[in-house]
């Protein structure tokens, strides 16, 4: 379990700087990462430097956490109980989706990004949350 750990730090650390290089005006990668209207297949939203900075950080402190979950924090720690719970929550949650655009509950799937979406992004999600929610049960159930 500590390797799925350490595997999501690192997932975390090359999404995070993903989103460090959109916030600096890098395009790779952008054309489908926004969930696109099925009208014209214009993203829905355009995040600005601000949210991908917010994204960004969160991602990093996201890889630290998992890390950290590993080497320093591996004895019971009500710290690391709430955190996995709510990475879990946050990554399951987007794997569900918004009913709209994103998860595996969506309604529109004719865009890329719909479809890249249910194969890659919405997948990757329930991953890292099921990791996260895994990783969090000794904890829970008081191990």
């Amino acid at each position: 379990m500590l390797e799925l750990m350490w595997l999501n730090g690192v997932i975390y650390a090359f999404l995070g700087a993903i989103h460090f290089y959109w916030a600096a005006g890098g395009r790779k990668w952008s054309q489908n990462a926004l969930p696109q209207s099925e009208e014209n297949g214009n993203p829905v939203f355009v995040p600005g430097l601000t949210a991908c900075l917010v994204v960004g950080i969160g991602l990093i402190l996201f890889a630290i956490f998992s890390w950290l979950s590993t080497i320093i924090f591996a004895h019971y720690s009500r710290f690391i109980l709430i955190g996995n719970i709510a990475i879990a929550i946050i990554f399951l949650a987007r794997s569900v989706g918004d009913f709209k655009y994103v998860g595996f509950f969506k309604k529109i799937r004719s865009t890329e990004f719909a479809r890249i979406d249910t194969k890659l992004y919405t997948p990757l999600c329930l991953y890292l949350g099921w990791v996260h929610a895994y990783y969090a049960l000794p904890f829970w159930m008081g191990r």
